[in-house]
Parts: structure tokens; sequence; C-alpha cells
């Protein structure tokens, strides 16, 4: 049984049922471009080592991004696997995919200075879309693309926003460490990266890209990724399905997975049909509706439990030549999902001011925490982040109290303030059913929102 205990300004936990989304895009079809040419490592990925993992900060002032291996306990780390689902309205469907979080990952450009990325296989285009954004103010760039023909189509003034707070991102919200005192920041709204799309001249559709140079002035330009938006070239003979790639590989229950193709065949005239298989080893059936002819992920809703695996692979059709060819399989392994696992639940607590949660008693449990020492308890250790969010339980954490349905249990909460003393509110929730979510009917067992004041505390 779980027990949730959130208060409303500052503790919050929510589990949802778990989900896995393949989006749908039938007017362009988006490819990344793996390239060449990135001069440094901005992702930490070797935890409480962010210096030795990283060659250079992203920013100026010594922070970097973070992976999952740096920042195990979450809830901010750049995507597992480097792909990255774009939230740009006007581009449903476009992707990107970072290079490896352990060598160099981005083209660093400080102040007034230059870089190239070369593709490793020449393309056409009609637009090419740059991942970026800059570190200690914005940036200005001129770019300017290089066919194989050697001629060249330039775009000048490309504004990229500083990596905080700039608007129209493609993705936001991993978090940041100090490469010197290894401080993680997890804030849920940045840092952020952003899309430049290049507009190609139609004269220029049938040429191959052979490179992107990049001129900066302002702040440190660093450019992560190229997707490209292709024309529609009809396709002949056997198309290549490429591989499935999920963007994250073992989710907890209630963590949205993103299915994709990488390195397939972009033309018109082909038919995809994703299949989906037990175990990642088949037998592998058709996922019914999800064979749109223009897209290269489906729009199918598909839940899975905690503890199951599945695979997903796609397979591709000429339809002119009737020939076909099925992508490597993406497994995605869904952890269990267990009071005494990081699949607990994910806090969305984005502020360290004001009140916080300092004692829960419950039967045995008798846990008291203060401002100082908010992820030290009397009766354990908590994960999470200081002030925001603890989570007791696992390894190291509480021992679970014995509750018993149908027997009253008190129960006490203290609230008190880490600042400003302000009104707030407490529930209480139990997971009866533990189908990882608290939003069944009576599974709220207690509210209160009449809470006046946290000064110097209050206790329920």
């Amino acid at each position: 049984m779980t027990i949730s205990i959130i208060n409303r300004g500052l503790k919050f936990l929510f589990l949802f049922s778990s989900l896995f989304f393949f989006s749908n895009y039938s007017k362009a079809i988006y490819t990344p471009v793996v390239v060449t040419g990135f001069n440094a490592d901005v992702v930490a990925d070797i935890a409480g080592n962010a210096s030795a993992s990283t060659s250079a900060d992203y920013d100026g002032v010594n922070y970097v991004w973070m992976s999952a291996s740096y920042n195990p306990a979450g809830p901010s780390y750049m995507p597992l696997g480097g792909l990255i689902n774009s939230v740009v309205a006007s581009t449903p469907g476009l992707t990107y995919q970072l290079a490896s979080y352990t060598a160099n990952n981005s083209l660093r450009l400080p102040g007034t200075s230059s870089g190239t990325l070369s593709f490793t296989v020449p393309q056409s285009a009609q637009t090419v879309f740059v991942l970026g954004s800059t570190g200690s103010g914005i940036g200005t760039a001129t770019i300017t693309i290089t066919f194989t023909d050697l001629t060249t189509q330039v775009f000048t003034g490309s504004v990229f926003p500083d990596w905080y707070g700039g608007a129209n991102f493609a993705i936001q919200g991993m978090g940041r460490t100090n490469r010197v005192t290894n401080i993680i920041s997890n804030d849920p709204s940045n840092p952020r990266l952003y899309q430049e799309p290049l507009a190609l001249l139609p004269s220029n559709y049938s040429k191959l890209i052979q490179s992107i140079s990049f001129s900066n002035t302002g702040g440190v330009l660093n450019i992560m990724g190229i997707s490209i938006d292709t024309p529609p070239i009809p396709c002949t003979g056997t198309p290549v399905a490429g591989t499935a790639i999920a963007n994250i590989t073992n989710p907890c229950p209630g963590v949205t997975v993103s299915v994709n193709l990488l390195g397939a065949t972009v033309a018109t005239g082909l038919a995809y049909q994703w299949l989906q298989g037990t175990n990642c080893t088949g037998p592998w059936s058709p996922i019914s509706g999800l064979s749109n002819p223009t897209a290269l992920t489906s729009n199918l809703l598909v839940s899975a439990p905690g503890g199951t695996t599945l695979g997903y692979r796609c397979r591709i059709t000429c339809t002119s030549t009737g020939l076909s060819d099925t992508s490597s399989s993406a497994c995605v392994a869904v952890l269990p999902w267990t009071c005494a696992t990081l699949c607990y639940g994910n806090s969305i607590a984005n502020s360290a001011a004001d009140q916080d949660i300092l004692n829960v008693t419950l039967g045995t449990l008798n846990n008291t925490t203060d401002c100082t020492n908010p992820l030290t308890g009397s009766q354990g250790l908590g994960t999470g982040t200081g002030n925001r969010y603890a989570n007791f339980t696992g390894p190291g954490g509480v021992p679970s109290p014995a509750v018993y349905k149908g027997l009253a249990q008190p129960f006490s909460i203290t609230v008190g303030t880490c600042g400003a003393s302000v009104a707030t509110s407490i529930k209480v929730y139990i997971d009866y059913n533990h189908n990882a979510n608290f939003t069944d009917l009576g599974e709220e067992v207690y509210v209160n929102t009449s809470i006046a004041s946290v000064s110097p505390a209050a206790t329920i």
C-alpha cells in the first residue's frame, strides 16, 4: 500500500499509468543527421564528478548538462539515448539525435568564433533545423550551408537565446550541474534548447549538403544537433528501415516513451507498419491503425504495467516495387512500481521558499527533518532535492509502518516554514488498488485547505 502526503505549497507527488506515445506527422518527413565536428563534451555522465566527465562548461561560468548516469535520482537529465522530440508546435514529429554523452557532443563557440559540422553522409533537404542555445547571453550567428558542388547558401542574423528562459524552445527542464562544486539544479523549466529553421532555396533542393558552418557573436553558442526536412523523392528498390529507438528504455510507470526510426529511407511512396512483440523477441504483431505511409512513427497510445517488457519495430515497404525492410527492435522494459525504487513518483516542486513538511508520524513512522538538513531525517535518509522534495522510501530510508485497511490509524503532519509564513493545504492519499496513481475514487483520504499560518509550525 502506498501513502502519499502532499503539501500544496511545496511537496508534490504524482503517479500516472504508463503510456507509450508514438507521434504521427504527415505533412513533413524529418530526419536527424549524423554529423562530425563537435569540439566539446558538455554533458556530465559520471556521478559526483562533472569535471572529469566533461571537457568544457556550456555557458562560460562552470555549468554543464547532466545525463541520467550523473544524476540517477533525477528527476532532471538529458534524454536517455539522446533522442529529443521537439515540442515546437509548427514541426510535429521533428526529432534530433544528440551525440554520445561520453564524447564531444557540442560545437562550442565562445564569443566571437567559428566552427563547422560536416554531414557523415551528404543529403538533400528543403529545410535544415539547427538545435542549440547559448550561455551567458544571446548568441547571433551567420550560418553557411555548403553543398557538395561547393556552392553555398548563407543565413545571417540567426539568433540563439540563452539556455535559461528563452521562448519557443524545442525541449526544456533537463537540469544542470556545476563542474566545480557538483551542485545539481533540477529546475523543471530550464535549461533549454531551441531550434533554428533554415529554409533552402528551391534551386538547392536537389543538391547534397556537405557541411554547415557557424560564425558566432555574443554568448557562448553551443550547437548540439541537426535535422532536415527532406524533399519529396519517390522510393525505388528496397527501402532501408533503419533502427527503432526509444528515448527511454527503462521507464518508470507513468513516464511517456517515444519510439522513432533513425537511419530509415526518406522518400514518398513508402508504407509503414509498426509491430509489437512481447519480451522484445516476438511473435511480432501489427499494431492496428499504425500504417500512415508518410509517418516514421505511429499515433497509438499503448499502456504497459510495471514489469512489462515490450519490443517495437517498423516494417517499411516501397509501394511501387513491393519490396520491404524491417527495422531493428527498440526494447522497452517498464520498471516495477514499488515504494522501494525510484519509480515511487516524480515531484514537480520548483521552489525552495516558504513552507516545508517537518514531520510525518504514522504508526511506527515518526520522521523529522528541518530546513538545514531536509534530506536527513530522524529515522532515515531521503533522496530528492533539498527544501523541495524528499523521498524517504527505499534503501537507507524510513522503515514502512504497518497500516491495516479497516482499522482507524492516527497520524500527524507538521508543516513549518523555511521562509515566509503563508497559507497552506495538506492532502493524504492511499493507493488502495496499487495502480500507481492517486486519482481513483476514495484514494484522497484526508484534506485540509484552511491552514492559515505555518509560523513557527502547524501540526495537523
